[in-house]
């Protein structure tokens, strides 16, 4: 069937019957709880029932289980997509959605998957959390744990610290002057 007309036949019928169809986000409170990195104020919400998968007004397979993993991953991709904006890394945060939407599709019930997305969502909350507190830190700090990071393997003595911090001000300096 062509696209358009199926398209038009649907508009038609959430006109004629006067409703609309949800967006597929998560509550604006849920989501600044999560940007914010607010993990307190995310797991009261999550015990009120505010973070849930609501499939009920988009169908996107006749399968309820499928239907749920679909909004899953939609989800999944628009918390990455809300995490990069705030500043959490593209390579994190995609990764996480995609590690969590196959956590998903090996989900075998609709419990699983709610408990799956509110995982999810703390989990992007400790980690913007994570990012509010780096701005805390003092920038010599912030590039010595991005170095631990870069290079597992990196001599951490205080000598090896040193070095890296005397390389880190020479290719500064070389920018700098170049």
């Amino acid at each position: 069937m062509n696209i358009r007309k199926e398209l038009k036949r649907q508009l038609y019928r959430q006109k004629a019957y006067g409703y609309e169809k949800s967006p597929y986000l998560l509550d604006e409170a849920v989501l600044n709880a999560i940007l914010g990195g607010d993990v307190e104020t995310l797991e009261k919400l999550i015990s009120f029932g505010a973070v849930s998968l609501s499939t009920n007004m988009r169908t996107l397979s006749k399968n309820e289980l499928r239907n749920g993993k679909y909004h899953f991953m939609i989800l999944a991709a628009s918390l990455a997509k809300a995490g990069t904006d705030a500043g959490l890394s593209d390579d994190e945060a995609y990764m996480i959605a995609d590690i969590y939407s196959r956590k998903a599709d090996r989900a075998s019930d609709s419990d699983a998957l709610q408990m799956l997305l509110q995982d999810m969502c703390v989990d992007y909350a400790k980690r913007m959390r994570e990012i509010k507190k780096e701005g805390i830190l003092s920038l010599h700090v912030r590039k010595c744990i991005e170095h631990i990071y870069e290079d597992l393997s990196a001599d951490l003595s205080v000598k090896g610290v040193i070095k890296y911090k005397r390389l880190l001000n020479q290719n500064e300096y070389k920018r700098a002057i170049a």
